[in-house]
């Protein structure tokens, strides 16, 4: 039997909108996301800004709370969970941010702030001899770069160091939201070298939030792909970009640039802005921008179901006309 590491389920998260208007409004920043990671596995979640993919990366962690729904870490509901029990489960699942100087205290020697997880979550042992693993596994050397300030390390370092800090407290779980988008490309090459190998010297299980296809394609093994709060399309990694069955997903492949698709087959973009996640109505919220619109999308959201083998799934009236579509 497959083991989760983090489960989500019906998970909403909605946040209060100002308005001059009478009555409240939401904006649905994730809205009825479903997902189970398995152990040892690496799950993409990709989409375009205001998808709500790096809210699902938050709600993970526990960094910030869910509307309804429930995240079940390890077993168990972080939703509901406080105290000692929530600093207990935050031991099993961390986070590296996209911009790793913006989360790294300047004025704290790197010892310090690698420690402080160790601290934080009151585990016992050694400090520096566990900050110095941790850098050693990240590719730094301990006793020439512990003692630095942040701004005395290169960009890929710093990325370095926010992966050795997540690593620190051993996790099953390491969420990375955008983790190389700040990174020149032979850097970027390197740490998804590092994440690869950290992965099974430690059997980590990845949850990776980018916009950056390729480097999901090559991380990963099941993709989800979410526009406006919602899962549009998911399913094994190479069938998803092999034979994408969403007109969004499509959309998302046509934007990649020509020289890197390789023998990727070449779909229409769309265009138009996304509408808004604002108390969106009951209809398909890619209705307005999707080439292979009909009367029913406008008036029916579509429900995830099954379009290919291995769980391959998909929320579209017309799956079957999409995927005949040389668009």
């Amino acid at each position: 039997m497959e083991v989760s590491v983090v489960e989500f389920r019906d998970v909403c998260k909605y946040y209060p909108v100002r308005s001059a208007a009478p009555g409240r409004k939401l904006l649905h920043a994730v809205d009825g996301f479903t997902l189970a990671v398995q152990k040892h596995s690496s799950v993409g979640i990709v989409g375009e800004t205001g998808s709500g993919k790096s809210t699902v990366a938050r709600l993970a962690v526990g960094l910030i709370r869910a509307t309804s729904g429930s995240i079940l870490l390890a077993g168990t509901d972080i939703s509901s969970a406080s105290g000692r029990t929530l600093r207990r489960l935050r031991r099993q699942a961390q986070i590296v941010l996209q911009d790793p100087y913006e989360s790294l205290n300047p004025r704290r020697r790197i010892r310090d702030q690698l420690a402080l997880p160790l601290v934080t979550n009151g585990i016992a042992g050694d400090k520096s001899e566990a900050v110095a693993a941790a850098l050693t596994a990240v590719g730094l050397d301990p006793d020439l770069h512990m003692f630095r300030l942040p701004h005395e390390f290169s960009g890929g370092q710093r990325q370095r160091l926010a992966i050795a800090r997540a690593l620190i407290t051993r996790p099953q779980l390491v969420v990375a939201d955008e983790p190389v988008a700040s990174l020149d490309l032979s850097v970027k090459a390197q740490i998804i070298e590092l994440m690869s190998q950290l992965k099974e010297q430690f059997g980590l299980t990845y949850l990776i939030v980018s916009h950056d296809l390729a480097l999901v394609r090559s991380m990963t093994t099941w993709v989800v792909v979410m526009y406006l709060g919602r899962i549009v399309e998911q399913g094994p990694t190479e069938e998803i970009f092999a034979e994408p069955t969403h007109p969004y997903t499509r959309a998302l492949l046509a934007a990649v640039p020509r020289i890197a698709q390789g023998a990727m087959p070449r779909y229409a973009s769309i265009t138009g802005e996304p509408g808004t996640p604002i108390d969106p109505q009951p209809m398909c919220r890619l209705a307005p921008r999707c080439p292979f619109v009909r009367d029913l999308c406008r008036k029916v959201e579509p429900a995830l179901r099954p379009t290919g083998r291995y769980g391959h799934s998909t929320a579209c009236h017309f799956t079957e006309e999409v995927r005949a579509s040389p668009l």
